[in-house]
């Protein structure tokens, strides 16, 4: 089987952390497997022919600026109004492939239209909310996207016909006829995708979890962890990240502030350590606690990642919104526990009381009880640590996610040889 696997980065972000890790366990399977992306870091995937990706992101989100909330998501990847047809349509077209996996197709890699004209059969694995939305990534409370968007608390727009509703109405006229197959990492993600009246509701979708390296991301040394990064060898550590960690809101670590000064009100015995990956010095005057803070800034070996989780007692990701985090199971994996709020994917992940503590979104005592919680649990010995190392190895084993891949794509090659088959 010749799968072509389309995102926008080949490296950077998490998407295409996932999407390396699928490629990964199609090939170990078997597969042929070939990447394109328009930000290509070396000959292990096809450059598709774009501006440079920033360039083409900027240039994909200027639509927004027309609305009060603009400037902010014009920062941010909260929002992407694909309104540019001019994209990687034509040249995936030219490549030989019995199915495309589209996996993060924004800052211009494909429209709407671009989806609909690809010629081969379309495995669409969802990251984000956007491939069903108006336009943004993560929806928060609001439910529009089951009937047509508009009035977009995410722009703050006030009108019925704004840009959330006017690339809904394009993506529902492009794929009106379309039988895309969709996978999803998280039941939450599938069960939103699901929604009567929504552009998915009438596909077939599957939920599938993304792989890791079990091998790579396992228990290690502790101490030597600590060493590596000089911290201290006996103080509870704290860990938070992700790309921009600090700076990304979805990430949540506005919330972690609120918790931990709650705890830092309460504590008693050793000081905790507050460890960031994803976010360096640059980030330093948004931390504002009074408690050490040490910024790892972005770390590019999956090695570095993995010893950031082994250093740590307790890893916090209290995202607002989030799919299935690979943070969290890169972290449980390595046998460190999770405290997250209960939200989005996150119940598939974290086992209350077994491999991690859920709080109450969102609220910053319930984190901070959590917090401490897992902390004490992780440190009184080996049981809750070895707990989330099994959970690892059952949920996100590669082998097993590529064989449940592979049937969703001979599916979705059978249907598209069969016309009108479901």
């Amino acid at each position: 089987m010749k799968i072509l696997i389309a995102n926008m980065a080949q490296s950077r972000g998490g998407a295409a952390r996932a999407m390396q890790r699928i490629a990964g366990a199609l090939r170990d399977a078997g597969a042929q497997v070939q990447l394109a992306a328009m930000e290509v870091q070396d000959d292990g995937a096809l450059r598709v022919p774009s501006l440079p990706s920033r360039v083409e992101g900027a240039l994909d989100r200027l639509p927004v600026l027309g609305y009060r909330n603009g400037p902010a998501l014009f920062r941010s990847l909260n929002f992407s109004p694909g309104w540019r047809k001019g994209d990687a349509a034509p040249f995936l077209n030219t490549l030989d492939a019995d199915v495309i996996n589209l996996h993060w197709v924004n800052y211009g890699l494909l429209s709407p239209e671009g989806v609909a004209s690809l010629g081969a059969p379309v495995v669409w694995t969802m990251h984000d909310m956007w491939p069903f939305t108006g336009g943004c990534h993560y929806a928060g409370d609001c439910t529009r996207y089951r009937s047509g968007c508009g009035t977009c608390p995410v722009l703050r727009s006030d009108r019925p016909d704004d840009l959330s509703s006017r690339l809904w109405r394009r993506k529902a006229e492009a794929w009106r006829d379309k039988r895309y197959s969709i996978v999803s990492p998280s039941n939450w993600l599938a069960d939103c995708a699901r929604a009567e009246g929504g552009l998915f509701s009438r596909m077939p979708i599957s939920v599938i979890a993304n792989p890791i390296d079990i091998a790579r991301f396992a228990p290690g040394d502790r101490a030597a962890a600590r060493r590596k990064f000089g911290l201290p060898a006996d103080a509870p550590i704290i860990l938070f990240g992700g790309y921009h960690a600090v700076q990304n809101r979805l990430k949540g670590f506005a919330h972690l502030q609120a918790a931990l000064r709650l705890t830092q009100r309460k504590a008693a015995g050793p000081t905790p350590h507050l460890v960031i990956f994803g976010s360096g010095e640059e980030a330093r005057p948004l931390v504002g606690l009074d408690m050490p803070v040490h910024l790892l800034g972005l770390l590019h070996s999956e090695a570095d990642i993995a010893d950031a989780y082994r250093a740590a007692d307790v890893f916090v990701l209290p995202s607002s919104q989030d799919n299935l985090p690979n943070t969290i199971a890169e972290s449980l994996s390595c046998g460190t526990p999770v405290c997250a709020f209960r939200i989005g994917g996150v119940p598939d992940m974290v086992r209350e009381g077994v491999t991690g503590f859920l709080a109450e979104p969102f609220d910053a005592a319930d984190l901070a009880r959590a917090i401490g919680a897992c902390i004490e649990a992780s440190r009184s010995g080996p049981a809750f640590r070895d707990a989330a190392r099994h959970s690892a190895e059952a949920l996100f084993d590669a082998s097993k996610i590529a064989q449940a891949y592979l049937a969703v794509f001979r599916a979705a090659i059978s249907r598209q040889s069969t016309p009108g088959k479901a």
